[in-house]
């Protein structure tokens, strides 16, 4: 008989599965080392095991044009920690991008490439040219980016671009060891994808297979290749045409010389118009138990959030849902790319915000049990329940919740909503009663206001930036009042070319009506013809309710007045619209906002810091700031999440065009993000003024904006080492000066008023928006409305005041008081 042979792992207990290990980190960060942003993110391993992950380094904005570096950083570490940023290829005023990382498994090389254009003007396309460079020392350096011709053939006038994210190297077939760098191109007659492919390890380039289309139904944009198991390259493309999927492929069965067929649709990969990257997991003719192809991108059907790894197992063929996939990131996402590190472990960089998806690069580690692990819950997108409400007038239950510090006056009929155009705006959380889907609708209220620049938006529902959304705005600077309704698939703008900022009532109603979409402002109507599609579509993925006042991410806020918002959930008729003009309200309404009354506290009394000035300009604590030893007695201890001091505008604060001296002490040791010390007067645009440090950048910035124009200073220095610094910023004449202790740097101000318009009043501590916060200590904020003189300055650096204050906030006490509109 012969013996059972037992596993060694029988006697004790058996092996465990790996548990789910995930980590994340901001490899990239929107105005760090200069840059206004950074987008289109590759990412490879050298064959040292150093992870490399390059970027475009956006100077002057972050649009697709003008003054771009392509930028990296390096781990040696398995993307554990990083290196500083790393210039690759300098912009210098035009254009380099779509960086496109491969590595040379023989030669360890590593092979970039790119593409340049020194048009700031694309809308019409550009002319763009591939570019490459090598780096022999494993990413420490680069040579000159030359031109590669031979990847580009010379009618492809009008765009020409690599990637994005990486190359491959082919190991398998006659081909073994193959460079393949997928790529797309246009011309006035046709658009299509193509590859470049290289059999030296980089050094020279051929241009291979071509997929040209001449109609609109597959337009091959931002391209990733992958090997199959067979030896044939799938090239996995963003279709930027009308078909039905907004992915596309090609397959090649020699190596990259020629495409097998035309681009087909990728009918089961639920994904919006957005790059996305293939990655190779497992391989059974490598030794793996199944094959594993990875594919990144977001995940709603049609706007840019939900980053998801999704997986297929048959080469392509089919693609796991979303559901079946991993959601790395419910929130905004773009771009992004994956490389192996080791032997275990993925790696992905990705465009991600809170706002935007373009806020930041994010890289996460993590390992296959991850990526099999169950999905959480999406984020709630119902408002906090707590503060004021306004009440629903259709029986429906879809209360208002009033945020910043909205206040009722005289309206149309009853009472209205008055907003400050800073932070006031109500929101009403999403609920299958607003939901108006696909169907016929009616959106309707009146409006009131007087703003000459700006846009102010009076509501905004279900979704933003890219995707399913439906909104309506106030233009005053272009003379007009628009409507956008947007679906997966399309959508529809409607323009009334009137501004309507007389000061008067009017009365707007927005439709869905027999296809149409139909926007109609007292007598004035204008239509188009409806989107197809919902407005809501992918909202299993997070879907927003309706703020009234404001874009959903606050960046746009409305200031004037607003009354009687209805909402129905069909096409009112023209008698039943007139009957609600008429102060009427037809029955079946989804939501009726009467804004006649409050429900709660309508603002709550807060706590005061006396001003000394004797100009009765009291800073109102907000948040829960607390008081803690300052540089001259007490000082404020500001938590960075929602503690700040409000001033409301006075006469005495309006600064106009003169002259002033502002000045402050703060303590703070902060390494990441953007700490405002003070903001005055607006936000985003137009005339405003403020004080922020960013330590990424290690400086602290102000920028002053007046009618004139922008005038920007700032100081570098480690201000972040957890002692007191005395700031100050002056405008004397034409020169804006800011100090910091002892240093000083300046420019030209530009002439012109602060306040023109319309202000708010100051800010100690936040960004007027609240979207930044400081935290730290702040002590002793004055301000005069003239230049103070260097013995001036060194007064007050020595804890005293001076006569003409205009405020002097010394943050020793507090005081119970009611909260004015701020």
């Amino acid at each position: 008989m012969t013996a059972a042979i037992t596993p060694a792992w029988a006697e004790s207990d058996p092996p465990t599965a790996p548990e789910p290990y995930f980590a994340e980190q901001t490899l990239f960060s929107a105005g760090e080392a200069g840059y206004n942003c950074f987008r289109i993110p590759a990412i490879v391993e050298t064959t040292a095991g150093t992870l490399l992950a390059f970027a475009e380094g956006r100077v002057e904005s972050c649009l697709d044009v003008g003054d771009i570096d392509i930028v990296m950083k390096r781990s040696t570490d398995g993307g554990l920690t990083w290196s500083g940023v790393q210039v690759v290829t300098e912009g210098d005023g035009s254009t380099r991008g779509n960086p496109v990382p491969v590595v040379d498994a023989n030669s360890g090389r590593i092979v970039l490439l790119q593409t340049h254009n020194l048009s700031n003007d694309c809308s019409q396309g550009c002319d763009r040219d591939p570019f490459i460079q090598y780096s022999q020392d494993d990413g420490l350096t680069w040579t000159t980016a030359a031109e590669v011709p031979a990847l580009k053939s010379a009618d492809w006038d009008l765009w020409f671009a690599t990637g994005p994210g990486h190359a491959i190297q082919l190991t398998r077939g006659p081909h073994a060891g193959r460079l393949i760098v997928s790529a797309n191109h246009q011309n006035l007659q046709v658009k299509g994808g193509h590859v470049g492919y290289s059999d030296d390890g980089g050094l020279t380039w051929q241009l291979g297979a071509i997929a040209d289309r001449d109609d609109d139904v597959i337009i091959a944009d931002e391209s990733s290749p992958i090997e199959l198991i067979d030896g044939r390259v799938y090239m996995s493309v963003r279709n930027q045409g009308t078909g039905e999927g907004n992915r596309a492929y090609a397959l090649s069965s020699d190596s990259g010389e020629t495409f097998d067929g035309p681009f087909a649709i990728v009918e089961d990969l639920q994904v919006p118009v957005v790059q996305g990257t293939t990655l190779r997991f497992h391989a059974t003719d490598a030794g793996d138990d199944e094959n594993r192809i990875l594919f990144s991108a977001p995940a709603h059907p049609g706007a840019r959030r939900a980053m998801a790894i999704r997986s297929s197992y048959d080469e392509a063929a089919t693609w796991e849902t979303w559901q079946e996939g991993k959601i790395i990131h419910w929130g905004p996402s773009a771009y992004s790319d994956m490389t192996r590190i080791g032997d275990d472990l993925i790696g992905l960089i990705y465009e991600r915000g809170t706002a935007t998806p373009y806020e930041q690069l994010s890289f996460a580690r993590m390992n296959e049990a991850f990526l099999d692990s169950d999905n959480t819950e999406p984020p709630s997108t119902d408002p906090d329940p707590s503060g004021p409400t306004t009440p629903d007038a259709s029986g429906n239950g879809n209360v208002a919740y009033l945020r910043g510090g909205p206040t009722l006056t005289d309206g149309r009929f009853g009472n209205a909503l008055s907003l400050d155009g800073i932070d006031d705006h109500a929101e009403v959380g999403y609920n299958a009663s607003i939901d108006v889907a696909d169907g016929e609708f009616t959106m309707a209220t009146w409006f009131r206001y007087t703003q000459t620049t700006g846009a102010y938006p009076i509501l905004w529902a279900y979704g933003m930036t890219a995707g399913p959304q439906l909104w309506l705005r106030a233009e005053p600077g272009s003379g007009r009042v628009r409507a956008w309704v947007e679906t997966v698939d399309t959508y529809t703008e409607v323009i009334i070319p009137q501004a309507f900022n007389d000061g008067l009532w009017h009365y707007v109603v927005l439709q869905r009506a027999s296809d149409q979409i139909v926007l109609t402002i007292d007598d004035e109507s204008a239509a188009k013809p409806a989107p197809r599609g919902s407005v809501t579509e992918g909202r299993e993925l997070g879907v927003s309710g309706v703020h009234i006042g404001q874009r959903l991410d606050g960046t746009q806020r409305f200031r004037g007045s607003l009354d009687e918002f209805v909402l129905y959930t069909r096409a009112l008729t023209s008698t039943e619209i007139t009957d609600l003009r008429d102060g009427g309200r037809p029955a079946g309404s989804a939501m009726a906002l009467p804004f006649d009354t409050w429900e709660g506290p309508a603002v709550e009394p807060g706590q005061t810091t006396p001003d000394t000035s004797g100009k009765g300009n009291d800073g109102y604590l907000r948040g829960d700031p607390t008081f803690g030893d300052g540089h001259l007695g007490d000082a404020l201890l500001l938590d960075g999440v929602d503690d700040r001091v409000e001033v409301p505008m006075s006469s005495s604060l309006d600064l106009g065009s003169s002259d002033f001296t502002w000045s402050t002490w703060v303590k703070y040791t902060e390494t990441t993000g953007l700490h405002p010390i003070l903001w005055a007067y607006r936000v985003t645009s137009g005339p405003q003024l403020w004080i922020r440090a960013e330590p990424v950048q290690g400086r602290i910035r102000a920028g002053k904006q007046t009618t004139g124009g922008w005038s920007e200073v700032s100081l570098q220095g480690s201000f972040n080492d957890g002692h007191w610094h005395h700031v100050t910023l002056v405008r004397d004449d034409d020169a804006l000066i800011l100090s910091v202790d002892t240093e000083s740097s300046s420019t030209t101000a530009k002439a012109g008023s602060v306040t023109a318009d319309w202000a708010a009043g100051v800010h100690i501590g936040q960004r007027l928006d609240g979207v930044q916060r400081f935290k730290g200590m702040i002590d002793d904020v004055q301000l005069y409305p003239r230049a103070l003189d260097d013995t001036e300055r060194g007064l007050l650096e020595a804890g005293s005041s001076l006569n003409g204050a205009a405020l002097i906030l010394r943050l020793d006490d507090q005081d119970d008081a009611e909260a004015p509109v701020v």
